[in-house]
């Protein structure tokens, strides 16, 4: 789920993260006091509304994700090219386990 998805509602949010409707309402009020998120009236169905992040939101995960890149490119220069695709694969497995979990 990003920020291209048009038209997200708390109820398309919660099938996304596989969590309640009542989740992703308590999850959403802090985050649009908090200038993260903006909230819409839908259009489509009038009890509703749409979620969608604004520019403060967009920085943070932009700083966010050059953050972790850059951790990333240091690791695999202080690692060395078969230690850090080791770790690449552990990584990747361990992932694939959570994805799987009931």
């Amino acid at each position: 789920m990003n920020n291209n998805d048009a038209n997200i509602t708390p109820v398309d949010a919660a099938h996304f993260f596989g969590v309640t409707k009542a989740v992703i309402t308590k999850t959403i009020s802090p985050l649009v006091e908090q200038g993260y998120l903006q909230k819409s009236p839908s259009l489509m169905d009038k009890r509703s509304y749409i979620i969608s992040a604004n520019e403060k939101a967009n920085i943070l995960v932009e700083n966010a994700d050059n953050e972790y890149y850059k951790i990333m490119k240091e690791l695999a220069c202080k690692m060395g090219k078969e230690k850090y695709r080791t770790f690449i694969e552990f990584m990747q497995e361990a992932n694939s386990i959570i994805n799987n979990m009931d």
